[in-house]
């Protein structure tokens, strides 16, 4: 998705905290467990550490899930309404004009809208 992006105006900055997420994301996935990290070989210390990463991780990825439509919505690729117990309803652009003319073409209209 990321190299997608790029080829698209999408700021520079949006594209290095994809990259950044997706690394986190990435280490999660394929490396967290590779180090030796089992939860029942670890002592006290190691599974609070452990509880500290895992914590920063969901902290990260979460936040990522949020930001990638503020990303989205800045490269014009969605539009956000929000509401007021801070969730968002996230629409394709033009989304309604597409489904209007659909419509009119059901209902034998040449689906002209002007």
């Amino acid at each position: 998705m990321i190299k997608i992006l790029e080829r698209h105006e999408v700021n520079d900055a949006d594209i290095a905290y994809l990259k950044w997420i997706k690394n986190k994301r990435d280490y999660f996935v394929h490396r967290l467990f590779h180090e030796g990290a089992w939860p029942g070989e670890l002592d006290e210390h190691g599974c609070h550490l452990m509880r500290r990463r895992l914590v920063a991780i969901q902290i990260w990825l979460e936040r990522g899930e949020r930001n990638i439509w503020l990303i989205f919505e800045r490269a014009g690729f969605v539009e956000l309404d929000r509401f007021i117990d801070g969730s968002v309803l996230v629409m394709n652009m033009g989304i309604y004009d597409a489904v209007q003319r659909d419509v009119a073409k059901m209902n034998g209209d040449n689906g002209d809208t002007t």
